[in-house]
């Protein structure tokens, strides 16, 4: 089993850096293309959360909802954190996004 979870994580991560590289020259384009990778990061997080919740124990379930709330409340204060030392310069919001792509690819949860 611990050998199929690591196949899956290294699919995983191969679908990760498939994302869209944001190389305009346009801040707000490349605000859209960070916030879109982040959207498709989290979409990928979902799954994987909702598929391994399903395959949890019920007093497991509710160790990892309290852990992941948690994780969501301190990666979203750490992101926005981030986007406030740049504000208001031009490339708040894509530092925002980059860094909410960021520990969403690097979550935890990845490693059950």
């Amino acid at each position: 089993m611990k050998y199929i979870w690591i196949l899956v994580v290294l699919l995983l991560s191969t679908a990760a850096t498939a994302r869209s590289a944001c190389d305009s020259e346009i801040a707000r384009e490349m605000e859209r293309c960070a916030k879109s990778n982040y959207e498709e990061a989290d979409t990928a997080l979902n799954r994987e959360y909702i598929n391994l919740i399903k395959s949890l124990p019920n007093s497991d379930k509710f160790k990892l909802q309290e852990v992941q709330r948690y994780w969501v409340t301190y990666k979203t204060r750490y992101c926005k954190d981030t986007f406030s030392a740049k504000s208001p310069g031009n490339e708040a919001g894509i530092e925002m996004w980059s860094c909410l792509e960021s520990a969403t690819d690097s979550s935890s949860i990845r490693g059950f």
